[in-house]
């Protein structure tokens, strides 16, 4: 598993080798949607009054007294599924479509929720990789599916960061898929994309080089900052006295135990009284 973790860890780092973006919702001020190209319409109330929905070729489209709402993946939306995200050229196709097949100028919209993501070839189940993962800062691990899914969300759900088995999700692995297993991570912001580089983002600005490669770089970042702490200890050269056997034997249960389980026990002997939140807290860190 070391070798798939380190190319794993390869793959994020290289720079230019892989491609970003996927999910994006936009807001258009003053504009409206050409609402009978949509198939249906239903009646939403939201913090911008009262409006219609409906479906437009995998987005969510909201028409509002005063904007135009559109939600849902560009990588969908081009190639017909998301497996893979896209490069500043798919974007900037993807764009180029929208504004053709539906009138409106994009230029004028702002993102207010992006996703940024990969889908990486490994040749073991992705629940190995998930399982290396452990919250840090205002990060709290969730686990999902037994395993499957991991994500790392802010207390607010203002930002995550997930892993989950893209191949299971999608049902199959493309014919062409060069590993037997597909990694996907996603770094999702629901709000506050503006503050991501200290403007506002217009959709066409994901295509520039300096957004775009910025926005590569913060992905990379973050995955980087993650604690993944499940490689094996080898005992040779560090027990000098019986103190340090002692707690090598027990960083080796721990290990064997999972950190999730006991961060897990310690938690439930808090809220029953059996351990104090001092107490608690320093065997957390």
């Amino acid at each position: 598993m070391e070798v798939d973790r380190r190319a794993l860890c390869a793959n994020v780092k290289t720079s230019k080798e892989f491609k970003v973006i996927d999910r994006v919702a936009i807001r258009l001020p003053d504009a409206t949607f050409p609402l009978e190209i949509l198939p249906s319409l239903t009646t939403i109330r939201g913090t911008s009054g009262e409006g219609v929905a409906g479906d437009f070729k995998g987005f969510r489209v909201a028409q509002w007294e005063n904007a135009v709402t559109i939600k849902g993946s560009l990588g969908k939306y081009l190639n017909g599924d998301n497996f893979q995200t896209l490069s500043r050229e798919g974007v900037r196709e993807a764009l180029t479509r929208i504004e053709d097949e539906t009138g409106l100028p994009l230029r004028d919209a702002r993102v207010f929720q992006l996703e940024t993501g990969f889908t990486f070839p490994v040749t073991k189940p992705p629940r190995e990789f998930l399982a290396a993962w452990y919250s840090f800062g205002h990060y709290q691990k969730n686990v999902f599916n037994s395993g499957e899914t991991v994500e790392l969300s802010l207390k607010s759900h203002r930002r995550h960061f997930i892993g989950y088995d893209k191949g299971a999700e999608a049902g199959k692995l493309p014919a062409d898929y060069p590993a037997p297993y597909a990694l996907r991570l996603e770094l999702s912001d629901r709000s506050g994309v503006g503050e991501i580089l200290g403007e506002a983002l217009s959709p066409w600005a994901l295509c520039t080089d300096e957004v775009y490669n910025a926005l590569r770089a913060r992905f990379q970042k973050f995955y980087f900052r993650i604690p993944k702490r499940r490689e094996a200890i080898s005992m040779k050269g560090i027990i000098a006295k019986p103190s340090q056997f002692f707690d090598t034997m027990a960083l080796i249960g721990l290990q064997a135990y999972g950190m999730d389980n006991a961060l897990a026990f310690v938690s439930e002997a808090q809220r029953r009284g059996e351990i104090e939140k001092r107490a608690a807290t320093r065997i957390r860190t």
